[in-house]
């Protein structure tokens, strides 16, 4: 039995589908700081602040790394 003639449908029903909103990076201000990150996906850096949402620029990709500083950071342990 095919499926069509099931529900009485003549042709299957073209839907399209939805369109995502691109997002657009905002400005970073100079009194925020900025930390440095690699994307994973387009091995770009990314500038991002504690405001901004973790998202890619350049592709759009969520998943970002932290860069590895020169400067060693020693902490005091109790």
């Amino acid at each position: 039995m095919n499926a069509l003639e099931l529900f009485n449908l003549k042709a299957l029903p073209q839907t399209a589908a939805p369109v995502r909103p691109v997002k657009r990076p905002r400005i970073v201000e100079a009194d925020q700081p900025a930390t440095v990150y690699v994307c994973i996906a387009c091995k770009k850096q990314v500038f991002l602040t504690t405001v901004e949402a973790v998202v890619c620029p350049h592709c759009d990709c969520r998943i970002v790394s932290k860069t590895v500083t020169q400067t060693p950071r020693v902490y005091r342990a109790i």
